[in-house]
């Protein structure tokens, strides 16, 4: 399993891994996702 914040700092690096892997996962939602789940977590605190 990756780390998000190594996802995040290597997102061509991840994107072509999982194209190399003949992998259907899209990157950029799990990216999207993160960023979001962050900024819900500050706006709570």
């Amino acid at each position: 399993m990756l780390d998000l914040k190594f996802i995040k700092d290597n997102v061509e690096a991840v994107r072509k891994n999982i194209a190399d892997r003949f992998m259907n996962a899209d990157v950029d939602l799990v990216v999207r996702l993160a960023d979001e789940r962050a900024a819900a977590i500050q706006a709570l605190e």
